[in-house]
């Protein structure tokens, strides 16, 4: 475990601790994204055009990008701004 020693130390570790998350974060995003989108497609394929589900599946398979642009917008603020206060 790496042991901070002042408010230089902390800031590197909550820093690093963001960095970390954000890169989990991203990396388990980029991996599922080709299969999530694959399986999507397929859905659709068999869905019927005019149908409630078809548009659910539609608007998750567009809305994919925003959300991990969302997380890219959280982790970075974290890492700048400190975690949120609950």
């Amino acid at each position: 475990m790496v042991r901070a020693s002042g408010a230089v130390g902390i800031i590197v570790l909550l820093m690093l601790t963001g960095l970390i998350r954000f890169a989990l974060i991203w990396g388990l995003s980029r991996a599922a994204a080709p299969y999530m989108e694959r399986g999507i497609n397929r859905l659709l394929a068999y869905l019927p055009a005019t149908g409630v589900v078809h548009d659910v599946a539609v608007e998750v398979r567009d809305r994919q990008s925003t959300t991990l642009i969302r997380s890219f917008g959280e982790a970075a603020g974290e890492m700048v701004f400190g975690p949120k206060k609950r």
